[in-house]
């Protein structure tokens, strides 16, 4: 299988060397990128050393603090817009790191040290506390949890609707921090597009009253068990039992170095249009509160944290690191063990990178 996946991977490559203006066979390989998030049920352990990247020193990154109106926003419409978390000179040296292996879950060491030492942790924290939540006034002990970094470009097939079943345990809205995980999503080129994301509000409103209540309650089960990729970029998701409105769909076509856009992974959402033959390029962390337990959707992606239903996700020691409290995440120079991404994730990566690599350099960016 694996040898297999390395031929694909090396046809592509000698194809893509071969022509710039491929769009078909983006299309081609679609099937073959998304084959890149679902895994092989054994992976080999990679034992790796935690904190020796440059991104790993705290002292680089700025405290962000959280606003009433931040916490208001996003636990209303379910996403909000955050100006200016992080250096724009950081996120360009961040981009810079990018290789065929950091393009899928907690790979790369330079990405790992980021998501765990950055502030991302403790805006995290600050919106777990927030008045209203389940895990309003308890010990703030924030795990990240898992990421991906999500490239789009011109003419290609684009991520379709879906929620992140695997981050969330149901329709729920916002401010179930048990239930479900905070997701990122930082721009790693500048004046790009964030998912476009249904707003929670005008979401519910398409709702009977009757199951308004339940969704506000967080008694609502998953609408539908499906994805919309076929579908490519539809202006709403055909759901069932609600009406969706085109102006549900939130686009945020701004986001600028250094910006993040923090959203509820249970509401529906898909990925950006590339617009004016441009990319767009997110790394899109998600973190979870240490009360937090694992739920239906449980398989592992490329970290194998071998944690079954109902396990707390901080029982997991390699998988689900501490990004917040500082004093509590784990200490730099410490070796884990981490199993690494399938062969399948690996030839997906592979043929991303190759796309990403030829892309930058005919922008100029490499």
């Amino acid at each position: 299988m694996a040898v297999a996946l390395l031929l694909v991977s090396a046809f592509a490559a000698l194809l893509f060397s071969m022509s710039s203006g491929m769009h078909f066979l983006r299309n081609s390989f679609f099937l073959v990128f998304l084959a890149g998030f679902y895994e092989e049920p054994v992976a080999k352990v990679r034992s790796r050393t935690v904190g020796m990247t440059e991104f790993a020193d705290s002292t680089i990154y700025g405290k962000f603090e959280v606003t009433e109106v931040h916490r208001n926003v996003f636990y209303r419409d379910g996403m909000v817009l955050l100006r200016s978390v992080i250096s724009p000179h950081i996120i360009a040296k961040l981009r810079e790191k990018l290789t065929p292996r950091s393009l899928n879950s907690m790979a790369e060491d330079a990405f790992l040290d980021f998501n765990v030492y950055s502030n991302l942790g403790s805006i995290a924290a600050q919106f777990f506390d927030s008045p209203g939540t389940e895990t309003e006034n308890e010990s703030q002990t924030v795990q990240f949890a898992k990421d991906f970094i999500s490239i789009r470009f011109p003419g290609a097939l684009s991520t379709g609707w879906h929620v992140d079943f695997v981050e969330c345990q149901g329709d729920l809205p916002a401010n179930y921090t048990r239930h479900i995980w905070l997701r990122f999503a930082i721009p790693l080129l500048d004046n790009t597009s964030a998912p476009v994301i249904l707003n929670q509000s005008k979401y519910v409103a398409g709702m009977s009253k009757h199951e308004a209540a339940k969704y506000w309650r967080g008694e609502l089960p998953f609408r539908i068990e499906t994805r919309f990729d076929s579908l490519g970029a539809t202006p709403v998701p055909p759901l069932p039992g609600v009406h969706v409105e085109p102006s549900t769909a939130v686009h945020i076509s701004d986001l600028h170095l250094g910006d993040a856009v923090l959203f509820n992974p249970c509401l529906w959402h898909r990925s950006p249009l590339s617009e004016a033959g441009r990319r767009t390029a997110s790394l899109q962390p998600a973190f979870a509160h240490s009360s937090a337990r694992l739920g239906t959707f449980s398989e592992p992606g490329s970290c194998r944290h071998g944690l079954h239903f109902g396990d707390p996700v901080a029982k997991s020691k390699s998988c689900f690191l501490t990004a917040f409290p500082p004093e509590a995440r784990i200490r730099p120079g410490t070796q884990i063990d981490m199993p690494h991404v399938s062969a399948w994730g690996a030839a997906a990566n592979m043929i991303r990178y190759l796309f990403w690599r030829k892309s930058a350099r005919n922008q100029g960016e490499l």
